[in-house]
């Protein structure tokens, strides 16, 4: 990724400054960045600061004891109720053997993720965008074993996926077989993450802010954290590029990115962010 930080704080570009940290693949040695979210929802991808996926619930099997015949191809139907970054599942116990075969398919029966030599009692997670109002079938094919499960009484919902139906062999029959839960990870709607970098040694006073973003057509917020020893705390927000940091030079600064988004498929990011000081 090409960056170009912009120029502002009454100084030239960024390379002109000689005090200065940088984090521009957010993956540098010295830079520490952590998701603030209440729930979870920003993450490092690509050299960029993005919104990533919440954690939905559990959506289990009815409690059974009961193996069905061999060979069946058992399935389940999955329908989201939002966009899904990624779909867990876990195997039953006592029902499949080590070379156990899963995948997941989208309506128009095009395979999206697929796992081998998958073993009971074992969960998975496919990294695959599911979009809300699809249908989409998760496949257990383990060769000729008997298959655990047993009647079910669908719809089992969840906010984040219901789990509609269920069968073998090509037929929904009311049964949910080989499955004990699946879980969606919905796309955020919003999240925020901290960038930090050690303390300098050498600060006479905290200089300025400049940072570079790609909105997509949402909203990308940096602030200003300062802690003086006694815990981190907002002291501007949200900035422009090159807006001064008004801080005591005895304490630490930090960086905090907004995100967030009205439109899950937009992918707002913070591409670099730099903070400056004067000795």
């Amino acid at each position: 990724m090409t960056r170009f930080p912009a120029v502002g704080g009454g100084s030239s570009s960024v390379e002109d400054w000689p005090y200065k940290n940088k984090a521009e693949t957010f993956t540098e040695p010295d830079v520490t960045v952590s998701d603030v979210s209440e729930t979870g929802g920003s993450k490092v991808v690509n050299e960029t600061i993005e919104l990533g996926s919440t954690q939905g619930n559990k959506v289990s099997a009815p409690s059974t004891s009961v193996v069905y015949d061999r060979g069946r191809d058992p399935f389940i139907v999955i329908n989201p109720n939002k966009r899904l970054e990624a779909l867990e599942y876990k195997t039953m116990f006592g029902g499949a053997v080590s070379t156990a075969s899963i995948w997941l398919e989208d309506d128009t029966g095009t395979t999206l993720a697929s796992d081998s030599n998958v073993g009971d009692n074992t969960s998975k997670t496919f990294n695959v965008t599911l979009e809300a109002g699809r249908e989409y079938t998760l496949y257990h094919d383990d060769g000729d074993v008997d298959h655990r499960g047993g009647s079910a009484s669908f719809p089992y919902e969840d906010p984040s996926l219901d789990v509609v139906a269920g069968g073998s062999a090509g037929s929904e029959t009311g049964d949910w077989y080989m499955f004990d839960w699946v879980r969606g990870y919905p796309a955020a709607a919003s999240g925020e993450a901290a960038i930090e970098w050690p303390q300098p040694s050498d600060v006479f006073r905290w200089d300025a802010v400049k940072f570079q973003t790609s909105p997509d057509g949402e909203s990308v917020e940096v602030f200003i954290e300062e802690d003086d020893g006694t815990g981190w705390t907002e002291i501007a927000g949200p900035v422009s590029r090159g807006d001064p940091i008004d801080a005591d030079p005895d304490s630490e600064i930090r960086f905090r990115v907004k995100l967030s988004r009205t439109n899950l498929a937009n992918n707002p990011t913070l591409d670099a962010i730099y903070r400056r000081w004067v000795v």
